[in-house]
C-alpha cells in the first residue's frame, strides 16, 4: 500500500508537469476512486508499484523530452497491472 501512495505522488507529479486542466480533472477523479481500495488493490497493483526503475526510466524519457521512449516506458510500466486487474474485474463479473 505504501508504494502505492508512492505511485500516486508519482503521477501527481507527472500531471502537474502537463500544466492540463483536463489532465488534472481526470486523474483526480481516478485517484479518488482508487484510493479508498488501496488496500484490496495491493496484490494486482504489485506488478507496477514494485518496479522502480521502470518509474525512473519513464521519468528520465519524460525530462530528456523523448515522446516516444516515454511512451514505451508507460506502457511497460502500467500494462501489466492494468491487465491483472481488467482479468479480476472480468472473473468478478463472471461469478
Amino acid at each position: 500500500v505504501e508504494r502505492q501512495r508512492h505511485a500516486l505522488t508519482f503521477w501527481d507529479h507527472i500531471v502537474d508537469g502537463t500544466d492540463s486542466i483536463a489532465f488534472r480533472l481526470m486523474y483526480n477523479t481516478l485517484r479518488a476512486t482508487y484510493e479508498p481500495a488501496l488496500p484490496a488493490l495491493a496484490v494486482v497493483m504489485a506488478d507496477e508499484v514494485g518496479r522502480p526503475d521502470a518509474y525512473r526510466e519513464l521519468a528520465e524519457a519524460i525530462s530528456a523530452g523523448d515522446p516516444p521512449h516515454a511512451e514505451r516506458a508507460a506502457r511497460d510500466l502500467l500494462e501489466p497491472a492494468t491487465t491483472s486487474l481488467l482479468a479480476a474485474l472480468q472473473n468478478l463479473e463472471n461469478h
